[in-house]
């Protein structure tokens, strides 16, 4: 009779991938560097060579006066099992920047018998991987340094506008509360202004510092008087920034305080 042969179609022998345990997702933005690793499941007789491509969906610009350079080539020698990529970030803007993405991909002729795979194994004509460009500014809230020194009136009140100031506007409600650390002031206020040093909010229309509320995506400063009176005289008023309860807070909101303290010299008129 006829004789049966099984013909087994066999997988690539060798694989090239990217080595996910090894390379890095994230690259800062100033000086960062971001290494990607690509191996071998066994070292080639012979170096390989790939070609680097890289894109972005959202802006990133390769170049050492864009955002970030990366090599055009990578190879991993002969014997070796694997290549390493080093992208730099270049760019150290001073504004507060979205993510940017940087899409890379190799290609090249590999020899007979390799074959690129994903980490599943499953075979694939280039390989890629995404970096992301992480911004080192800190989205920062906080006092906007006007006088740290006032002289007290000889008589009567005087105001002085003190404001709050967040770096960006965010998709968050971020509630704000002022208050001051008695321990470390000598100025009082009872609400009074012949037994006050000073009064918060006062005069009509200001916003009241105690309960100030930063709206999303709405304006990035606001400002609040306080009113100081002829009794005060070489005096310290110290204005601390801290969490309203009822909205989200500070830190959820991706927000660092700083500067969180603004202190106030009473000199005597």
């Amino acid at each position: 009779g006829q004789a049966t042969h099984v013909l087994t179609i066999l997988a690539n022998d060798n694989t090239v991938s990217i080595d996910t345990d090894n390379s890095a997702s994230t690259l800062d933005e100033n000086g960062g560097t971001a290494d990607v690793s690509v191996k071998v499941d066994m070292p080639s007789p012979s170096p390989i060579t790939l070609n680097v491509s890289a894109t972005s969906s959202n802006g990133a610009v390769q170049g050492e006066s864009g955002d970030y350079t990366v090599p055009g080539i990578l190879t991993i020698d002969s014997g070796s099992g694997t290549g390493t990529l080093m992208l730099t970030g270049i760019n150290d803007s001073t504004e507060e920047d979205a993510p940017l993405t940087i899409d890379l991909v190799l290609t090249g002729t590999l020899p007979d018998g390799w074959g690129f795979i994903d980490s599943s194994g499953n075979p694939l004509t280039s390989l890629t991987h995404q970096v992301t460009i992480v911004d080192d500014e800190v989205s920062r809230l906080g006092w906007v340094k006007t006088e740290s020194e006032i002289t007290a009136p000889t008589s009567g009140g005087l105001n002085h506008i003190i404001m709050i100031r967040i770096s960006k506007s965010t998709s968050n409600v971020i509630p704000i509360s002022v208050s001051y650390n008695t321990s470390d002031i000598t100025a009082e206020e009872d609400g009074a202004p012949g037994n006050s040093d000073f009064v918060f909010n006062a005069g009509s229309g200001n916003n009241n510092c105690l309960t100030s509320q930063f709206s999303a995506n709405g304006a990035t400063t606001i400002s609040c008087t306080i009113r100081f009176f002829a009794r005060a005289g070489g005096k310290e008023l110290m204005l601390t920034l801290t969490e309203a309860g009822g909205g989200t807070g500070i830190a959820d909101a991706g927000f660092t305080i700083d500067p969180a303290v603004h202190k106030i010299t009473i000199n005597s008129p």
